[in-house]
């Protein structure tokens, strides 16, 4: 059901985006407030540009990759094979998705947007939005079904949901994209990061993937 909603919200983003209407308003309106009467400079001091840049960079594709193969290699290292299987199918589920939407949709990018920040890729849904959502969210999920103690879970998933939304908001600070552009992002992700922990817990519930502080059958 909570995979069906977010999919519904990410499809009234793709329709109310098209043409104008309340969602764009709504976009040029969220723009406006944080980059001021100046559109091609975000409002705050210059330290704060400097932050959401390095936040930004979380979720591009190299640092994204890169988490990708460190986060495998531990899994696999603590013999959570399968659970490693389901990390990467995720992540290349939300890539490719990411990929696919772009083309089809093809929004252009923010029109203030200054041009040596200039991007040839397409603005709708937010890539960099939708694989953190994808990758912080399942990356704590699925940590918080092989460590053992409770704080350590509730902080797992903490600093998943932090990441992504700091993620997510530096991308319209930094006009690189619509606000609907990451909200679309976010649902997208969460919808494949959802998936992501569903299916791990049925396997572990089956026996087939272990539970906290054991390692999977092997074959």
């Amino acid at each position: 059901m909570l995979v069906l909603s977010l999919l519904g919200i990410f499809g009234v983003f793709a329709t109310g985006t098209r043409g104008g209407g309340l969602l764009s308003a709504w976009d040029r309106h969220v723009i406006e407030l944080l980059r001021g009467p100046d559109l091609s400079v975000p409002v705050g001091p210059d330290w704060l540009l400097g932050v959401l840049q390095q936040f930004s960079a979380l979720g591009s594709g190299p640092v994204v990759f890169l988490l990708t193969v460190v986060i495998l290699g531990y899994l696999l290292l603590i013999h959570h094979h399968r659970t490693a299987l389901v990390f990467l199918l995720c992540i290349l589920g939300a890539a490719l998705t990411t990929y696919l939407l772009k083309g089809a949709i093809q929004r252009p990018r923010p029109l203030m947007m200054h041009a040596a920040f200039a991007l040839d890729a397409f603005s709708f849904p937010s890539g960099h939005s939708l694989i953190a959502a994808a990758v912080y969210p399942t990356l704590g999920a699925l940590l918080s079904r092989v460590v053992v103690g409770r704080r350590v879970r509730v902080y797992c998933m903490l600093v998943a949901g932090l990441l992504t939304l700091l993620i997510g908001f530096s991308r319209v600070y930094l006009g690189r994209h619509y606000p609907t552009d990451v909200l679309a992002g976010w649902c997208l992700g969460l919808a494949w990061s959802v998936l992501a922990w569903l299916l791990v817990r049925r396997l572990q519930h089956e026996g087939v993937v272990a539970a906290a502080g054991e390692a999977d059958q092997t074959e």
